[in-house]
């Protein structure tokens, strides 16, 4: 099941990709979406890296999917539950 990135919703949780310097490549993490950007396709997710929290801004293109309880079990990297892929 897909769905599009623009019908995204306030507090969903979605899987996203952001560069990790640690390990220099990128990774992928979850975390909730705090605010939505429909002109500049992006998406403003607070996550946790590490012991901090923090917030950032991601464009559509890095956000690949979201929380569905009724959507089919997926991996991420070692992130694994049932998801909805996104498209741009």
């Amino acid at each position: 099941m897909k769905r599009s990135c623009k019908n995204l919703k306030l507090h969903e949780t979605v899987i996203f990709k952001v560069f990790n310097n640690i390990l220099n490549r990128e990774i992928y993490e979850c975390g909730t979406i705090e605010e939505i950007d429909l002109t500049l396709n992006r998406v403003w997710i607070s996550w946790l890296e590490g012991y901090r929290d923090r917030g950032d801004y991601f464009p559509f293109e890095k956000v690949v999917a979201v929380y569905d309880e009724k959507g089919e079990q997926m991996t991420f990297g070692t992130l694994t539950g049932p998801s909805a892929l996104l498209e741009v």
